[in-house]
């Protein structure tokens, strides 16, 4: 359990000091590792110019194109413990994220359905100190549940030119309890998801080189999270309407085919979005940057952040059912004095039937990442 203490704080969750009533703070909600599926994770995010039909349910929905007409599926589950850089691990954390996705794939046209979400819980401890220097400790939890809807779209405009259009929708869940305080809660604010678009293209010079792009719209989803406690004998309450934003996701990648055995190298660029507050809901609602106080962290946003994506796929040998990728990316850090890490990632594959089976792993700086999917 993780304790802070700071002084003359009525309440110290570090999110909910200086509060004001009918003013929303917004708080970055992006992460590195989002869903992308089990295959895409296993490229280490490159995804932006590869043609698998199954990145259109998460990346670019310009991929949702097959030579013939055929029905795609993707499905995973993850169950995972991993908190950001610079984040300490007292706070008891549970954690997973599941997807599953369906389309139809034809040589001119595709459209589809997905579904991701991420499911997360933290139990922590914060004590409350008075004028006085009386302290009383209560133990808390936070739940969420973010969930994505993904209708992707796509057109073969030419023999090498495709594009595609995906209209998101974004739905979140969240309760937040204090020990021996039934009236604290969180309500959203948005009755009904709020909605986003993708837009993406793929252009193939050749059989062995193709780029790609796609872009993602910020969403913000409201909520109104509600503290009523007793401290001693005065009663607290704090009311705060909170602005949780996904920002901007910009997707740049090539891929370069060698010696037309399907050896592929894929490179990819992204660029995330600003945002005003450096902390993410739920994981960081009990944690703090190393060294700082919540106030003084708190306030520091990330800025617009540039994330390479490098990855190498290759049968085991030539024409076998079984490929194995190696890929390395960049998760940047949220604060100016936490820097980032750089992940290291691996899998295999393998054609069982009419499936194909993965098993990937994701490796960093105090983050491990274990994958399972099939297609």
């Amino acid at each position: 359990m993780g304790v802070n203490s700071i002084r003359n704080m009525v309440l110290v969750i570090c999110l909910l000091s200086y509060s004001s009533i009918g003013y929303a703070k917004f708080y970055d909600m992006y992460r590195a590792d989002y869903t992308k599926g089990a295959f895409c994770s296993a490229l280490a995010g490159a995804c932006a110019s590869d043609n698998n039909p199954e990145n259109s349910f998460f990346q670019n929905p310009a991929s949702l194109e097959s030579a013939g007409t055929e029905l795609v599926y993707d499905g995973d589950f993850n169950p995972s413990d991993n908190l950001e850089p610079g984040m300490k691990t007292s706070s008891v954390l549970d954690q997973s994220t599941y997807m599953g996705g369906i389309a139809i794939a034809g040589p001119m046209w595709g459209y589809g359905l997905s579904m991701s979400g991420r499911s997360s819980s933290v139990n922590a401890s914060a004590t409350l100190v008075d004028d006085q220097d009386r302290s009383q400790s209560l133990n808390t939890k936070n739940s969420s549940t973010t969930i994505f809807f993904n209708f992707p779209f796509a057109k073969r405009v030419s023999p090498k030119f495709s594009v595609g259009i995906a209209l998101l929708g974004m739905y979140y869940l969240e309760s937040f309890e204090i020990e021996n305080s039934p009236k604290s809660k969180t309500n959203s604010l948005d009755k009904f998801p709020q909605l986003g678009l993708s837009l993406g293209y793929l252009y193939s010079f050749s059989n062995y080189f193709r780029i790609g792009s796609w872009f993602r719209s910020p969403i913000t989803y409201y909520v109104k999270q509600e503290i009523d406690v007793q401290q001693f004998s005065n009663q607290v309450r704090i009311t705060e309407d909170l602005g949780l934003n996904y920002p901007l996701i910009f997707s740049n990648g090539i891929s370069y085919m060698l010696w037309g055995d399907q050896r592929t190298f894929l490179l990819d660029l992204d660029l995330v979005g600003k945002t005003t507050n450096g902390f993410e809901r739920t994981l960081d609602v009990f944690s703090t940057a190393v060294n700082e106080t919540s106030a003084a962290a708190r306030f520091k946003g990330r800025k617009i952040a540039l994330e390479p994506h490098l990855a190498w796929r290759s049968p085991w040998w030539t024409g076998a059912k079984g490929t194995y990728t190696l890929g390395t990316y960049y998760e940047n850090g949220r604060w100016d004095k936490i820097f980032g890490r750089i992940h290291g990632v691996t899998s295999v594959a393998y054609e069982l039937g009419i499936f194909e089976a993965i098993v990937a792993v994701d490796v960093a700086k105090e983050y491990f990442n274990l994958l399972f999917s099939f297609r």
